[in-house]
């Protein structure tokens, strides 16, 4: 009798182990799967893919000698394309983007000083409307989930004209807030540019001046 239970009993702790075995190998993904997993979670982050389009209320703005100068702004069309790369899994990102808008004539009114006679006529290109592609590689942002996700970032862009001819580049600082719902993306940018755009020294100095309202959608 002792020896058939220590039979049952042996019987019994084969098949606990072997049954243990089975479910850890059927429920435990191989170990190369699992150091990729870890590896995503520690360098990973969601890349996102976007297009925006939207208006362009472009002008130009006085030195601050110049404040009472007024200059008129006018709307034309602003477009861009790139992507914004989660850093490891922090609502922080980078990205980048490249994008097209157009800077029309612009003339400043409003003032009796002598200025007036200098800005009056000017314009990017004599008058003529003038179309721009910039280029924007260094941005850094937070995107906060709140129900909405929240998207306010800053960065660098420079920028060319490419219509009605390759010429007056510049270069500046750019800033957005938004609202991502869903994939769809509603919000604002605005980007100064740091060359000064009167080639005459004796004039009052103008810089561009951007604030584009777009709409978008992530991939």
């Amino acid at each position: 009798m002792k020896r058939l239970l220590m039979t049952a009993a042996a019987a019994m702790l084969a098949f606990t182990v072997n049954a243990q075995t089975i479910s850890t190998t059927s429920n435990t993904p191989p170990k190369s799967k699992q150091i990729v997993s870890s590896f995503h979670q520690i360098e990973g982050g969601d890349v996102i893919w976007f297009v925006k389009a939207g208006v362009n209320y472009s002008g130009l703005q006085t030195a601050h000698d110049y404040d009472e100068i007024h200059g008129d702004r006018y709307l034309g069309y602003a477009g861009e394309i790139g992507f914004n790369k989660q850093i490891a899994r922090s609502p922080f990102y980078y990205g980048f983007s490249i994008g097209a808008c157009s800077n029309l004539g612009n003339k400043y009114t409003d003032t009796d000083s002598d200025v007036r006679d200098q800005l009056k006529n000017f314009s990017f290109n004599d008058g003529d409307p003038q179309h721009n592609i910039y280029i924007s590689p260094l941005n850094f942002g937070l995107c906060l989930n709140l129900g909405i996700k929240i998207d306010v970032g800053v960065g660098a862009f420079y920028t060319v004209e490419y219509l009605p001819e390759f010429d007056n580049h510049d270069w500046g600082f750019n800033a957005n807030a938004g609202l991502w719902l869903g994939p769809i993306y509603l919000g604002t940018q605005a980007q100064r540019g740091m060359e000064n755009r009167t080639e005459d020294e004796t004039k009052a100095k103008t810089y561009l001046s951007n604030i584009m309202f777009r709409v978008g959608v992530g991939f």
